[in-house]
């Protein structure tokens, strides 16, 4: 038998074969982890089911959402795909018009005076501005009575019964300019009444409320003087039935009318009030007023009242 000849490994082999094999190793966990990872989300197929031997659908050639406009994506014409966005007019739902407007933030005194004095104070820099600009010359000294002579030193001096009078003619002038802006600012009988209508308007497209009252007797000229009086003023649409046990009002109109007129009715009036009527006295002990029904309507039962 022939002898082996008796050789030397080279330096680093078997540290070198450690480190390949501790390579392997880490790859091999890092796999594994990888593994468990998907299996914990559920994306590996479950070997129990036989998942593995599932077939994978191929992609389709166009997504259920897209089938009305295209069958196949290579077909499709991006010509008029552009960058732009179009945004359409946003148009008021059918129940918002019905919504009333939101109420105004309640301010304290305090607050509110705070805000007037910031809103003076920024009128008067806006006017000092334009007074230094040129743009606006500027007024006249108010000169009054008790600043006649700080104002006026040198004319007070040389005749004062002149700068008296001249004083006391701007303060008339200026106390008439204050009471003409008043008037001026003042609405009209007939502005008013619009002011009011247009107010009734607005509420009723808010919806309509109505009431309806029974008075055991309506016989006093004036409780049926205010039950009419204040309806009309009102603008109650409804109507005043009279029967022989009893007297029903019916009236319609905004909600916060039928308030009103509801603490008319049943607070401020004194049904059990005498009267005389033709010279003789009628009592009317325990006549009184009930509310039946009130609420909201879908729409005005009557046309007028």
């Amino acid at each position: 038998r022939k002898r082996r000849e008796f050789k030397f490994n080279k330096g680093g082999k078997y540290i070198a074969l450690g480190d390949e094999v501790r390579k392997q190793l880490a790859l091999e966990r890092a796999e594994q982890a990888v593994i468990e990872e998907k299996r914990s989300q559920g994306l590996l197929p479950d070997e129990s089911l036989q998942e593995q031997k599932y077939a994978i659908p191929e992609q389709p050639l166009c997504e259920w959402w897209d089938t009305p406009f295209t069958e196949d994506y290579r077909e499709l014409n991006e010509a008029s795909i552009s960058m732009y966005i179009q945004h359409p007019v946003p148009i008021m739902a059918p129940w918002e018009s019905h919504l009333p407007p939101p109420k105004p933030l309640f301010l304290t005194k305090k607050e509110m005076k705070r805000i007037r004095r910031q809103a003076r104070a920024e009128k008067y820099e806006e006017e000092q501005n334009k007074i230094k600009l040129g743009l606006a010359p500027p007024p006249p000294p108010k000169v009054k009575l008790n600043n006649l002579m700080n104002a006026l030193t040198n004319e007070a001096i040389k005749d004062p019964t002149a700068v008296e009078q001249r004083v006391r003619r701007e303060v008339q002038e200026r106390e008439a300019k204050h009471i003409a802006d008043n008037q001026s600012r003042k609405l009209s009988k007939e502005q008013r009444i619009e002011k009011k209508e247009e107010k009734i308007e607005r509420d009723l497209q808010l919806g309509v409320y109505s009431a309806v009252f029974v008075i055991d007797k309506l016989e006093h000229p004036s409780h049926k003087f205010k039950v009419e009086r204040n309806a009309t003023q009102s603008r109650f649409v409804g109507s005043l039935l009279y029967c022989p046990e009893f007297v029903l009002v019916i009236v319609e109109g905004t909600e916060k009318n039928i308030r009103h007129y509801k603490r008319l009715m049943m607070n401020r009036i004194k049904w059990d009030e005498s009267t005389s009527v033709d010279g003789h006295d009628m009592s009317l002990a325990g006549n009184q007023c009930q509310l039946v029904w009130e609420g909201p309507l879908n729409e005005p039962h009557f046309k007028k009242w």
